[in-house]
């Protein structure tokens, strides 16, 4: 025969609590990724041809509202590692 009397103590018991814990989780980018522009393609042999589509394709990245805007507005709407 086993006797439990050794089980018993007079801590209260177990107490059960609900804790509600407040996590942020990773929110979708409100932004849209801006499409980078084409490559350049094949170079013109022509001095005055090439300078003009290296204007044109540099353009494409740095003028106002072009790619640089735009993907400077989308790491401010969605930051790394936020």
């Amino acid at each position: 025969m086993v006797s439990l009397s050794a089980c018993s103590h007079s801590e209260p018991g177990i107490e059960v609590r609900t804790v509600e814990v407040v996590k942020e989780v990773q929110k979708p980018c409100p932004g849209t990724p801006p499409v980078r522009p084409e490559p350049l393609g094949p170079l013109p042999t022509d001095m005055r041809a090439l300078i003009a589509a290296l204007g044109a394709k540099l353009g494409e990245y740095t003028l106002p509202g072009k790619y640089a805007d735009q993907a400077e507005a989308y790491v401010r709407a969605c930051p790394p590692g936020d």
